[in-house]
């Protein structure tokens, strides 16, 4: 099993441990993938019973996750801008 622990990042490479501790590269999208799935099931009523999320708190969960996407997709433009030198580094 391996365990995605973030020991660094540069430039939009994500370096991870895994059990072995071996490095090894991530995918950054992995991390909003689980933020959606995690909310999901704290949303579950049947899983989680009274101490699922309330309306409002989905609601937040949202717009944090919605903000976090944005400023991905908003760096790996700007890098990729820099990258091809259409803007200064």
């Amino acid at each position: 099993m391996n365990l995605p622990l973030p020991i660094g990042k540069d430039m939009g490479r994500c370096v991870t441990l895994d059990e072995a501790g071996h490095q090894r590269n991530c995918d950054l999208r992995t991390e909003q993938v689980t933020l959606v799935f995690l909310m999901m099931l704290a949303s579950d009523r049947e899983l989680m019973g009274q101490w699922a999320n309330a309306r409002v708190t989905n609601i937040l969960g949202t717009l944090v996750i919605v903000f976090i996407a944005l400023c991905a997709a908003g760096y790996g433009i700007i890098s990729f801008l820099q990258t091809i030198g259409l803007i200064p580094a």
